[in-house]
């Protein structure tokens, strides 16, 4: 099974999943046009209430973007967002039954 269908499996039926998840994007990589990160640490959040009392509801305002994925990518349902929280920017991997916050990351890029 890919990695990306198994962090997506409902977290009231696998709950050693919340740590899986941390664990499997400890240490990747993310790239774009502009530059590589290394993902060091993430906190998981679980999207119902019955999972996690921190979930994130899945509708977007002006102030909130969501980090729930709105279409499949080369990589499954996962996403990735920039939001403006606490006058800072932090950086969250979404996915459909999951967020993760991303805690510690380092740029791996030669502008670094």
């Amino acid at each position: 099974m890919p990695v990306t269908q198994l962090i997506n499996k409902d977290w009231a039926f696998f709950p050693q999943l919340r740590y899986a998840t941390s664990q499997i994007f400890a240490g990747a990589i993310l790239v774009n046009e502009s530059g590589a990160l290394l993902i060091n640490c993430t906190e998981p959040y679980g999207r119902s209430k019955g999972v996690d009392a921190h979930f994130e509801r899945r509708v977007a305002t002006k102030l909130h973007n969501s980090s729930f994925p709105k279409k499949a990518t080369n990589y499954g349902w996962i996403t990735t967002i920039t939001t403006n929280e606490d006058n800072t920017t932090k950086l969250k991997i979404g996915t459909t039954v999951s967020n993760l916050l991303v805690t510690s990351s380092i740029r791996v890029d030669k502008y670094s």
